[in-house]
């Protein structure tokens, strides 16, 4: 029986579609595009002129003027001392020359010895004091705003030696990593371990290089990033992928496998798609992108890591098999990843570098614009000081003294008193003056107003004081008393007879006082 138009039509159609499913499954072009634009980027950069984020910032200017200006205002004591003191002093030395145990002389003495010597020799002839300390007038300061003034200057001085300190403690930590380091680290990463230029050298680029793809391009083999552009992006003789990387890719050199012995051509060819670099700041942020592309890009499987495109688990380079490098035991768990990318390990803990050191250079720039400010404020100490007035003493008066009378006062209310007392009958004793004839002193019975007024005020006090003691002494009695005597006023609480006669003598209930709450 022949086949139907149909039938044939149909079979035909299954074989064109299965074959398209082949195909699709092959490496295709562009597959390794990703992964090539970031290593365009990485193998570019040890051609470039490198710089690094840097500090520009010098606190030692700053720092040693307020130094000088603290000498300045010194006492003299001090300044005689430092005056025979010698750069470069043993401990014992100094200690001897200031009366102190060589315990006693700390780290701070060790350290400063040196810059206060050159402090007291830069500021002991006035004459030949730095412009900035003379046109302060220091010597035009009277005793008050000096002392004030030294004050000042020595807690600024006290907190940027503090701050001097830590900034010294860091400075080295600023520049560990050099653009040359960087570079050379870069350099190696790129061409190899024993690269010392940005030149591809096929005996550096590879570790024991044999021209079989299938087994160049593992982890053992390919051990630069130059090595990994090669296996991603280089065409095969046969089987190939004419663009595996770029789009209309003209490095037309091939890979022929077992017959290849040099890559130099084939490795220009496909750089040569890559624009240069010419003056260029690395940074952290920058270096990690990067490292952290290449590191995502690997895909795992069955605990093998693949960079690149692949079909089977061989990377051959053709489209069959796979345009990749191979990573063996390198699993989905990041403790497997470290040494099985060399080159990719190296540039990741430069980045950690350059990250370290960019947090310091910003605390250390910090410090030094600390110090800045610190010094302005020291050297504005004078000037602020000259309207300072020292303060003068509160005024104070004793409580047994009359707030109210000044001594001329008292003077002009004797003179009223004296002029009263001459008056020796009642009809002549007028206002101001007032007559009294119980006053206990006959000369003294026309008095001033105030002079009776007070006098009345001290009678009422000795009235008060002899009628608390009678109403006391009948408290007592009526607490002699017992139950059936206690009548009238008096008034038994339970316990004892009380006298409460007391409360009628008060004018109202304001003026209760009750002693026996």
């Amino acid at each position: 029986m022949i086949p139907s138009t149909a039938v044939i039509t149909a079979v035909v159609a299954i074989v064109c579609y299965l074959g398209t499913l082949t195909t699709a499954s092959n490496v295709a072009n562009l597959d390794n595009a990703h992964q090539f634009n970031t290593l365009c980027k990485l193998i570019r950069f040890p051609e470039a002129t490198l710089t690094l984020f840097a500090s520009d910032a010098d606190p030692e200017p700053d720092y040693t003027d307020v130094l000088q200006l603290n000498m300045s205002v010194a006492t003299d004591n001090w300044k005689t001392q430092l005056s025979v003191g010698k750069k470069g002093a043993r401990t014992a030395d100094i200690a001897k020359k200031f009366s102190l145990t060589t315990q006693e002389i700390d780290q701070t003495w060790k350290n400063h010895w040196d810059k206060w010597i050159e402090a007291h020799d830069a500021v002991k002839d006035p004459n030949k004091q730095p412009d900035t300390i003379k046109k302060l007038h220091l010597n035009k300061l009277d005793a008050a705003q000096h002392a004030q003034a030294s004050m000042l200057i020595r807690q600024a001085a006290a907190a940027a030696e503090e701050l001097y300190i830590e900034a010294q403690a860091l400075k080295e930590q600023t520049s560990k990593v050099t653009p040359v380091t960087a570079k050379t680290t870069l350099t190696q990463a790129v061409y190899g371990a024993t690269a010392t230029a940005a030149a591809y050298d096929n005996s550096k680029a590879w570790t024991a290089y044999n021209n079989n793809r299938g087994t160049a391009c593992d982890d053992t083999k390919a051990t630069s990033a130059a090595a990994t552009l090669l296996c991603l992006c280089a065409k095969a003789a046969a089987d190939q992928v004419d663009e595996p990387c770029v789009k209309t890719q003209t490095a037309s050199s091939t890979w022929t496998t077992g017959s290849t012995n040099d890559l130099t051509t084939n490795f220009n060819e496909i750089l040569g798609h890559c624009p240069k670099i010419g003056n260029f700041q690395l940074t952290s942020s920058i270096l990690k992108q990067i490292t952290n592309d290449i590191r995502q890009a690997i895909r795992i499987n069955s605990n093998v890591g693949f960079l690149g495109a692949v079909v089977t688990s061989t990377c051959s380079g053709t489209s069959s098999h796979g345009v990749c490098v191979k990573h063996n035991s390198y699993t989905a768990e990041t403790a497997s990843h470290k040494g099985k990318v060399k080159w990719l390990d190296d540039l990741e803990d430069l980045a950690i570098k350059l990250d370290n050191q960019e947090q310091e250079i910003f605390i250390f720039n910090q410090i030094a614009a600390a110090i800045k400010t610190g010094r302005k404020s020291a050297f504005k100490t004078p000037q602020i000081m000259r309207a300072y007035t020292k303060p003068q003493p509160s005024r104070t008066v004793s409580s047994k003294t009359d707030t109210g009378d000044s001594t001329a006062t008292k003077k002009k209310k004797e003179g009223a008193e004296e002029k009263c007392n001459k008056k020796d009958k009642g009809t002549e004793c007028k206002t101001p003056c007032k007559w009294n004839d119980k006053a206990e002193d006959p000369k003294k019975r026309c008095t001033s107003s105030e002079k009776a007024k007070k006098n009345r005020k001290g009678r009422k006090r000795r009235n008060n004081k002899m009628e608390e003691q009678i109403l006391k002494e009948k408290r007592n009695a009526s607490k002699r008393k017992k139950e059936g005597d206690c009548t009238g006023n008096c008034k038994w609480d339970g316990k004892e007879c009380r006298d409460f006669s007391f409360l009628a003598n008060k004018k109202n209930s304001s003026d209760v006082f009750f002693p026996y709450a």
